[in-house]
């Protein structure tokens, strides 16, 4: 127990410290506000690039073309995903299941794939999958994953923005999205704010 609370405030320590080498109190709030979280499932929630402003790529639908922009006042949760990842594909019910706990208009779930074959690997797979509660989109150039700033390409990454689209926080492994732990973490998300 002694070193699950020395752990605890040693990462809270680290996460205030990379907000203040930021200079950006807004930063050392939210991960502060946030730590409590990163533990079980969602241990591995990094807040390196908390108050970060959303990139302005574009990504996909079979709609059109659109921009994390497009979805400012809501929270959004962003998950970088492909049809050849494995742990990507067994966690998309977790997401299509979370989006359904939340109403769009308060947190949108978006799944971004990554597959340099787009529709044609995306469709196939999408379509036996069925998920109702979401929309796909594919990006054209994988501008996403790898101009995401500290982005490494490594799928599945799922980042957390504000109703303002500043990152909150990101996670780079599946997690098990509508669990309790990731819903109290969102709601707190959508109280922020």
């Amino acid at each position: 127990m002694l070193f699950k609370i020395v752990s605890s405030q040693f990462f809270a320590f680290l996460l205030a410290n990379t907000a203040l080498a930021a200079n950006s109190q807004e930063q050392v709030n939210a991960a502060k506000q946030f730590v409590g979280y990163a533990s079980g499932d969602l241990a591995p929630l990094n807040f390196k690039h908390t108050g970060t402003a959303a990139p302005d790529f574009p990504f996909e639908s079979h709609k059109g073309s659109a921009r994390l922009a497009d979805f400012k006042g809501r929270v959004v949760v962003l998950n970088l995903w492909a049809t050849y990842c494995a742990p990507c594909l067994k966690e998309m019910p977790s997401l299509d299941a979370l989006q359904k706990l939340f109403d769009p208009k308060v947190l949108v779930v978006i799944p971004v794939s990554e597959d340099p074959a787009r529709w044609r690997a995306v469709d196939s797979w999408w379509q036996n999958a069925k998920f109702p509660n979401l929309t796909p989109y594919t990006d054209r150039h994988n501008a996403l994953a790898f101009g995401i700033s500290g982005g490494d390409g490594q799928l599945p990454t799922t980042l957390i923005y504000d109703r303002h689209g500043r990152e909150v926080a990101r996670i780079m492994r599946p997690v098990e999205w509508n669990g309790p732990k990731a819903q109290a973490f969102l709601k707190a998300v959508i109280a922020r704010h």
